[in-house]
């Protein structure tokens, strides 16, 4: 879900500064110095399409903390499937369309390298499980895991 692609996170990085380089520095500050970096305005702007009101964004960052430099740093470079990686294992791959950090054509980039389709959430971005269409995405993955197993233990 928005997870980063396995072709690493230096061309998303590189998109994000072409595309917005001020709001890049903010997410860049976010990440390696934690939320009291980053404007309330940004961190808004960053992680939601329509989003809850910024007292909520001040909520649920407020208890935020900036990433080990060692995980920012792994994610920029490519780190694709191993030999024992299966391509008929199930795997559902979501990506929301107003994602800031991780675009559309990362996720179906993620989709291709894993062998399946991914599927994009309208109207939704980063924090898709925090934006009001949250359920949409619930609703999605309890759906897929409903079909791939069978209904063996999952209840709507």
């Amino acid at each position: 879900m928005g997870s980063g692609p396995p072709h690493g996170m230096l061309p998303s990085t590189l998109g994000m500064w072409l595309r917005n380089p001020a709001l890049t520095t903010q997410a860049l500050l976010l990440q390696a110095f934690g939320p009291r970096t980053a404007s309330a305005a940004a961190t808004y702007k960053m992680l939601f399409a329509d989003g809850p009101p910024p007292e909520s964004v001040k909520r649920h960052f407020a208890r935020g903390a900036a990433e080990p430099p060692r995980v920012g740093f792994d994610l920029l470079w490519p780190d694709l499937p191993g030999p024992t990686w299966k391509r008929d294992r199930p795997l559902l791959v979501l990506g929301a369309e107003k994602d800031f950090f991780i675009s559309p054509t990362m996720v179906e980039a993620t989709a291709r390298v894993y062998g399946t389709q991914a599927e994009i959430i309208p109207g939704l971005a980063h924090a898709m499980m925090l934006e009001s269409g949250w359920q949409t995405v619930a609703d999605r993955i309890l759906r897929w895991l409903q079909q791939t197993l069978g209904g063996n233990g999952v209840r709507s």
